[in-house]
């Protein structure tokens, strides 16, 4: 799967980009903002998007909902150390949480969970 990754804290990115290889995924833009992602998100073909809520530009809700401008139909993991629902979101559907601090069983099961909504 090609996932889009936002998150501003470097060891935490660094780490899920590992994470994601390690479970056989392509990060193909791995971003420390909302508008750097956005900006290398154009063009890119993705399947996925793990946001992190707290980002220096903006915050996962608005980032998650300006990548579904270029991504229609693509599912989002929203990532935080703070608790959330989904439905805390306005993105919209499908969109999933992940709590921090996280490790590859649950970030491979919120992954599979994502990617149950996928279209075969």
């Amino acid at each position: 799967m090609r996932i889009i990754l936002i998150e501003d804290d470097e060891l935490i990115r660094e780490t899920t980009v590992e994470l994601l290889e390690l479970a056989g995924h392509e990060t193909v833009a791995a971003a420390a903002s909302g508008g750097e992602a956005l900006d290398a998100s154009r063009g890119l073909a993705a399947d996925l998007a793990i946001v992190d809520f707290s980002l220096p530009d903006m915050d996962g809700d608005e980032a998650a909902t300006r990548l579904r401008e270029i991504f229609p139909a693509i599912p989002i993991i929203i990532t935080s150390g703070r608790r959330f629902d989904p439905g805390d979101f306005s993105v919209g559907h499908p969109v999933f949480f992940l709590q921090k601090p996280y490790d590859l069983e649950t970030l491979e099961t919120v992954l599979k969970e994502a990617l149950s909504v996928l279209p075969r």
